[in-house]
C-alpha cells in the first residue's frame, strides 16, 4: 500500500513541466488528482497524456473563482501551488 493510495491530490498547474510529473507520480500511488491551470486546451492536452485525472480551469489570480471553487470541493489531503500571480520588488520586514 503506498502512501497516497486514494489520497485527493490538487496539483495547480498541473498541465505542464515538474506539476504535470507531480501529478504524474501521484496518479502512480494510486492517488485521485485534480490538476488545475488558466488554459482549457493546455489541461486537455496534459489531461490526454496523464488519462485518469480531472482538469479544472482556475486562476490563482482570482481570489473569487479560488474561493468558489474550494468552497465546492471536498477537502483534499495534499495541495501543490507552484503557479502563482506574485507581486515583485522588496518582501515586508
Amino acid at each position: 500500500m503506498t502512501k497516497l493510495k486514494s489520497k485527493r491530490v490538487l496539483v495547480i498547474g498541473g498541465s505542464s513541466g515538474i506539476e504535470m510529473a507531480v501529478a504524474a507520480a501521484a496518479l502512480a500511488e494510486g492517488a485521485d488528482v485534480t490538476i488545475a491551470g488558466r488554459t482549457a486546451e493546455r489541461l486537455a492536452r496534459a489531461s490526454g497524456v496523464l488519462g485518469n485525472v480531472r482538469a479544472v480551469q482556475l486562476d490563482t489570480a482570482d481570489a473569487d473563482g479560488l474561493a468558489a471553487f474550494f468552497e465546492t470541493e471536498e477537502a483534499f489531503d495534499h495541495i501543490l501551488v507552484s503557479a502563482a500571480q506574485t507581486p515583485t520588488g522588496p518582501a515586508p520586514c
